[in-house]
């Protein structure tokens, strides 16, 4: 039971999308939650919080409550708990967000995590939430040649989850999500793999 969360100016449609290959290859029992941010910016593009940077040394996202209340009432419309997220881009950063605050991971139901393109997030108060409270098996892939969120900040990220039972893995292409067959494979074998799931 997968929370995939979109990136910037997209939407949870969008998202379905992206990653059709990757559900394509999905094991029959695997499903699919495409919430759309609150958030919206245009017609069928949305943001996970807004961003305040009138002073560059302090970035603050702000009305990011709105993302938890979204996220919280799809739970409560779901027969069953999330038991992974997966986040694109900024999505990623949100799942990231989600996944160190506790009670939020355990009213979702979440045991672990994909973070395709993910970059610690610039508000203060949430980078230190992430430093501090990420401890679920995670799998991280991003691309070499990403020009939109560079791989350094992705292998920030990467230092903030714990090193048993968590994966990078990289690709020589760019801002993408997994599209070629080898990549399916890999988040297919990270999420089945034994020792994962926490309970």
């Amino acid at each position: 039971r997968l929370l995939c969360l979109h990136g910037f100016q997209q939407s949870g449609p969008r998202l379905r999308e992206l990653l059709a290959p990757l559900m394509r290859a999905a094991p029959p029992s695997a499903r699919f939650f495409f919430p759309t941010a609150p958030h919206e910016l245009k017609p069928c593009r949305a943001s996970w919080w807004r961003v305040d940077e009138t002073d560059s040394r302090n970035v603050l996202y702000l009305e990011f409550e709105r993302s938890r209340e979204t996220l919280l009432a799809l739970r409560a419309t779901a027969a069953e708990p999330f038991d992974t997220v997966l986040g694109f881009s900024q999505g990623a950063a949100v799942a990231a967000v989600v996944c160190s605050d506790a009670a939020l991971r355990q009213q979702l139901g979440l045991q672990r995590a994909v973070l395709v393109s993910g970059f610690m997030p610039r508000d203060a108060s949430l980078a230190v939430s992430v430093r501090t409270g990420f401890h679920l098996p995670t799998l991280h892939m991003f691309g070499l040649q990403d020009t939109v969120v560079p791989p350094e900040h992705s292998q920030e990220l990467v230092g903030c989850t714990p090193r048993t039972n968590s994966e990078v893995v990289t690709h020589a292409g760019g801002h993408i999500l997994p599209q070629e067959p080898d990549h399916c494979r890999k988040v297919w074998d990270f999420l089945q793999r034994p020792g994962v799931l926490q309970n």
